[in-house]
């Protein structure tokens, strides 16, 4: 009884403990949120960020429209290489797909269990010496 009493004391002083730290870090991490200087930092990358998004957008519209005006001038060439580029993808992903699994467990052998020779049969009878 006053061991699981001394148990039950020690667990609840752990918790209480763990969450009071856990209370500490979120009041520093609201500090840190409403700090003007952060608020400011996480503006400009998000600004920055809006911009390569922008940028990426355009360039893969320009990309996509010469893929499109080239597949309608070219359809035979355009199949190879969408072929081409399937096979390659397919093939890599399957390079990288069987180097995450293991390997399969090599069966264990069994070895066979060797018999014992005894020693053969003579037909010589044995001597007995006469005194």
């Amino acid at each position: 009884m006053k061991i699981e009493k001394e148990m039950k004391e020690k667990l609840k002083n752990q918790i209480q403990k763990h969450l009071s730290q856990g209370k500490e870090k979120l009041t520093w991490l609201e500090n840190q949120i409403s700090d003007e200087k952060n608020h400011k930092k996480l503006k400009l990358k998000l600004e920055e960020a809006q911009k390569k998004i922008a940028h990426l957008r355009e360039t893969y519209n320009d990309f996509e429209k010469k893929a499109v005006h080239y597949t309608e001038e070219n359809p035979k060439k355009a199949l190879a290489i969408a072929s081409v580029a399937g096979i390659l993808v397919a093939s890599l992903w399957n390079a990288f797909h069987q180097k995450k699994m293991p390997s399969p467990a090599k069966p264990v052998r069994k070895t066979k269990k060797k018999s014992v020779k005894t020693a053969g049969k003579t037909n010589k009878k044995p001597t007995v010496s006469k005194p």
